[in-house]
């Protein structure tokens, strides 16, 4: 277990009112139970940087059987790596973790160093022990509005240091999804990245095909939608990540940098997004080599050969195939002026992102101003013409 150099400081950083009334509600009823209950992680780290959390962890004592007792038919048990529960109170849930213990023998590994399972449960000194960065392991007491901190996660969010806990190369190889998490975190808080973090990544970016497509799509979503893709994406090309993740994606190209820089602008603005239409643009350029030559026939079956390839690394969601392959096919139809039926092809469903997508091309094409400019005024008159940058993934 690292070194824990334990602190209990007054909490001078933030008002708990500006935590949401729900989660110390939670809170509050783990705590008359007798049992001990902290805010943990992403919230307590947000607030320090003077950013919004998005949302809310507990960390506790109690044991996730005891949590689905205390809470009934408002919780249920998820995670298959480590158990945690998600408790639901009116709207909002909340995820609550049992505290980690550090004995290794409790813990299922993999060939690899890969934790398969995790049922080990401790004491929160432990638990901050276990945690990926010395930023994410600050709790904080809403009864006594204090910060407990165990490895100066503080003094390293001040300094502006991402520092793993313990040896990057163990944290690595029990989760590999601390690779991109390492990443993220640097983008977002806007921290410079460690040489010798960097070789780690570099060394070990293979585990990652160890890891579910799912679970690597959830954190696809995190890295492009959460106002920092372009920032995180000029740290991955810098390795061999995307081959990994995204085999099929020309990653130096001037329209993914130009559609990430647009995705990030749209997230200041507050208008959504959505990962359908970021696979769209990271595979866009591939897509449009391949099928320079093609009919649409057979561009749709490239389209669909290339779909299935990147889901075989990372999941795409059946429902957002179809949607895809229209944003590309209907690129070939938005360049040809000769095209009958315009009013049409508005009404299409896939037709406002498609217009997206020709409007980040011609920021680098400026052969396509003209087809965009035409099609401006064509959308401004679509039923479809809300500002949607992609459609959202309830289709």
């Amino acid at each position: 277990m690292p070194n824990i150099n334990f602190k209990r400081s007054p909490n001078l950083y933030f008002n708990i009112d500006r935590i949401d009334r729900r989660v110390l509600e939670i809170h509050k009823e783990l705590i008359g139970q007798g049992h001990d209950c902290y805010l943990v992680g992403g919230c307590i780290r947000d607030f320090i940087s003077k950013k919004e959390p998005k949302d809310f962890d507990l960390v506790t004592n109690a044991k996730p059987n005891r949590i689905l007792q205390v809470f009934k038919k408002k919780a249920r048990l998820v995670g298959q790596r480590f158990p945690i529960v998600h408790v639901r109170k009116g709207g909002l849930t909340v995820e609550i973790a049992t505290f980690r213990s550090s004995n290794s023998l409790d813990i299922d590994y993999g060939k690899s160093g890969l934790i398969i399972r995790d049922e080990s449960f401790g004491v929160i000194e432990e638990d901050a022990s276990r945690r990926d960065f010395t930023i994410n392991a600050l709790y904080f007491d809403p009864d006594t509005n204090e910060i407990l901190d165990f490895v100066d996660g503080i003094g390293d969010l001040n300094s502006r240091r991402l520092k793993f806990i313990g040896n990057p190369e163990t944290r690595v190889q029990e989760d590999p999804i601390r690779l991109i998490r390492y990443l993220r975190f640097a983008a977002k808080l806007d921290f410079e990245l460690d040489n010798s973090i960097i070789s780690v990544l570099k060394n070990k970016a293979h585990l990652l095909t160890t890891l579910s497509s799912a679970r690597l799509y959830d954190e696809f979503k995190k890295i492009f939608l959460q106002g920092h893709a372009l920032r995180v994406w000029k740290f991955l090309i810098n390795t061999s990540i995307p081959s990994l993740i995204w085999p099929d994606c020309e990653t130096d190209n001037a329209i993914i940098f130009k559609g990430l820089e647009e995705t990030d602008k749209r997230f200041t603005e507050k208008k959504p997004l959505s990962p359908a239409f970021i696979i769209a643009l990271l595979l866009w350029p591939s897509f449009e080599k391949r099928t320079s030559m093609a009919n649409s026939v057979e561009s749709q079956a490239i389209g669909r050969k290339m779909l299935k390839h990147q889901n075989s690394k990372m999941k795409i969601p059946l429902r957002n195939t179809e949607f895809i392959l229209s944003i590309w096919n209907m690129q070939a139809k938005l360049t040809n002026k000769s095209i009958e039926f315009k009013e049409n092809i508005a009404k299409h469903r896939a037709f406002r992102a498609s217009y997206d997508l020709l409007l980040i091309r011609s920021g680098v094409d400026h052969a396509l101003k003209d087809s965009l400019n035409f099609w401006s005024k064509i959308q401004l008159r679509s039923p479809r013409s809300k500002n949607i940058f992609s459609e959202d993934e309830s289709l």
